[in-house]
């Protein structure tokens, strides 16, 4: 899932803006027992296409919230808020207004409620319930919205460890797995877009 979210945000990237260079601040949490294995997901790609990364982890998010505007993007890594969940509900009014002035929100490993439940305060077509189960699945690929502009050339991801039981119809879903639910899936919102894989 790390590689189609590194293609993937560079292809949301390609998409929406063409200057340079491009600020993104990323999002990690501790891991069980204070491992910080994923604090890093996005750096090399960060590097290799010249942006600017800052990054926050979960317990800091109150020193995020008043510099959304300084940056284009807010990416959350792997497990971005498992260990010392933070409220992000309580920022609603910041996020929203953060992406509809034309940010982008790329979310990873939806597989857990800490990383999902605030979502809906954000925008109620933004819920998405993870069913804390794992799938049984083999890794097999996920099917592929064919022609999404989102998903162009980019291979079909495989499909998660676990997966959503419900979901709000404003996700556009792009890759589902064998039984139709989302892998990836966003929302536009005014000039912003949210991604949740």
């Amino acid at each position: 899932m790390k590689l189609h979210a590194a293609l993937l945000l560079l292809l949301t990237a390609t998409c929406i803006w063409a200057q340079q260079p491009v600020r993104v601040a990323t999002l990690h949490s501790s891991f069980k027992e204070g491992n910080r294995m994923n604090r890093g997901d996005f750096t090399p790609l960060v590097n290799e296409l010249g942006w600017q990364e800052d990054q926050y982890e979960n317990v800091n998010i109150g020193e995020l919230i008043p510099k959304l505007s300084d940056y284009q993007m807010v990416l959350g890594c792997s497990v971005f808020n498992y260990d010392n969940a933070q409220d992000f509900a309580q920022y609603a009014e910041q996020w929203r207004t953060y992406i509809r002035e034309g940010g982008c929100l790329l979310l990873t490993d939806m597989n857990y409620g800490q990383m999902t439940n605030w979502l809906p305060a954000v925008d109620p077509e933004l819920s998405w319930m993870p069913s804390g189960k794992v799938g049984q699945y083999d890794g097999s690929p996920a099917t592929v919205l064919a022609g999404h502009p989102l998903m162009e050339g980019v291979s079909a991801p495989k499909a998660c460890w676990s997966y959503p039981i419900a979901w709000s119809q404003g996700l556009t879903v792009i890759a589902a797995d064998g039984d139709r639910r989302p892998v990836v899936a966003y929302r536009e919102m005014g000039k912003g877009i949210v991604v949740l894989c």
